[in-house]
């Protein structure tokens, strides 16, 4: 969807404000937080049965539910627990059933580890912060690039539409916003360089996994997507040097969906399907996050071989007939050609002028006869202010439309010419369209 510059920019800092106050949220809520409801309930069972305990077992009991406190990877609040375990041991003390010495060193070696656990509460928190800061720097980086630049937006070659309608935008006092379409294949590949990084890091920063190296599945979801990226940018770039009709010198639909899942007829099964099963390996790439089969705890999330098999088949099946979108068509006019030129019935002077300077500026429009989809030419590099070209016109019956407006010796002119006909091949750069301007 197209936004205008302003509402874009509102849109922008919106989602920095409702993103900033939702990483915030989700740390302040689930920082060094795993509910010990548990350990504080059978501690606190321990703490009203403590008169019963009268032997050194029951106390290794209560130091093995401390060492449990400390391995715990999130903790809510030692506050509470320390609580709990200071009415047991006053309890304990109370009831005279074993030595003081052996009561107060007990209590003394839980309040060390408590304020181990305390240390090591604080410094989790602070980093599972930087994991939420990175994070959300990684993903307001990747939306501003999504939003900003043309990242994800096809190469384009010379004298395409876009470029025409630019250049018509400009000389009309339009937005000048053309753009390319988006790109299935650099969309892939950015979106799994921002997932495999941005989890990496919760993973290290915020969950404290071990994670020794990055694991296969991460590699061969990156390679698959890159290298899709590469195999597109060549074919991209081969049909642009051999001046082969493209959908993508098309300018944008303006709908993000609509761009990666078209071709020159429309939507397409096969960027539909490869769209469909990289959906499918990101859900399930986060799935194996959360809940990772036994032994994998300590790792990226991993696929299996089949849903790996399947991704790179989509993208291959994507490739191969993404190689055979574009081509030429036999009733494909590669090049049109229109030169303007001053009509017969100007008066001297005013062709002079037109004859010596041209018509810089001019706004031309090729048509259907009923006035729609429109091509917009391109000055010729050679003439620029004389030739006009359009690339990749199918041939057909055609209204072309050229408009100028200047200065001449001090008085505005206004000139117009239109020429309606069937064009095919024969016209071209060597046998241009002749419009008088009058």
């Amino acid at each position: 969807m197209n936004l205008s510059s302003g509402r874009k920019n509102l849109v922008w800092v919106l989602i920095l404000i409702l993103t900033l106050l939702a990483g915030g949220g989700y740390w302040g809520y689930n920082n060094v937080r795993v509910s010990t409801e548990a350990l504080e309930k059978k501690i606190s069972g321990l703490a009203a049965g403590a008169i019963n305990i009268q032997d050194r077992k029951a106390v290794q009991t209560i130091a093995d539910i401390n060492e449990a406190l400390l391995s715990e990877r999130y903790l809510k609040s030692t506050t509470n627990i320390q609580a709990t375990f200071k009415t047991f041991t006053d309890k304990w003390r109370s009831a005279g059933k074993l030595p003081q010495k052996d009561v107060t060193a007990f209590q003394k070696e839980m309040d060390d580890k408590f304020s181990i656990a305390l240390a090591y509460c604080t410094n989790l928190k602070w980093n599972q912060f930087m994991a939420i800061l990175y994070i959300w720097l990684i993903y307001m980086g990747a939306l501003y690039l999504f939003m900003y630049t043309d990242l994800l937006r096809d190469i384009v070659g010379n004298n395409t539409r876009i470029q025409g309608q630019d250049i018509y935008n400009e000389n009309n006092n339009c937005p000048t916003d053309t753009q390319a379409p988006y790109s299935l294949s650099r969309t892939q590949l950015a979106v799994w360089i921002t997932i495999i990084s941005s989890l990496y890091l919760y993973a290290i920063l915020w969950d404290e996994k071990k994670i020794t190296e990055i694991n296969n599945t991460a590699l061969l979801l990156m390679g698959i997507s890159a290298g899709t990226f590469a195999i597109g940018a060549i074919l991209d770039t081969t049909e642009i040097q051999q001046g082969t009709p493209r959908n993508q010198d098309e300018p944008s639909s303006k709908w993000f969906l609509k761009d990666i899942l078209s071709d020159e007829k429309g939507i397409s099964v096969h960027r539909f399907q490869n769209v469909v099963w990289t959906i499918v390996a990101i859900i399930v790439y986060f799935y194996r996050y959360a809940n990772p089969p036994a032994g994998q705890e300590d790792n990226l999330p991993v696929l299996d071989s089949t849903l790996l098999a399947l991704t790179g088949i989509s993208s291959a099946t994507y490739l191969t007939l993404k190689a055979r979108e574009n081509g030429p068509s036999p009733d494909m006019i590669k090049i049109l050609k229109i030169s303007l030129a001053p009509d017969s019935g100007l008066s001297d002077a005013v062709k002079a002028n037109l004859a010596k300077n041209g018509f810089p500026g001019a706004s031309i429009t090729i048509s259907s006869v009923d006035g729609t989809n429109p091509v917009h030419p391109v000055p010729d590099t050679a003439k620029p202010g004389f030739d006009f070209l359009a690339s990749n016109i199918k041939a057909g019956t055609y209204k072309i439309t050229a408009t100028w407006s200047g200065t001449i010796d001090g008085q505005k002119v206004d000139l117009k010419s239109e020429k309606q006909g069937l064009f095919d091949n024969t016209a071209n750069t060597t046998n241009p369209v002749i419009l008088p301007m009058k």
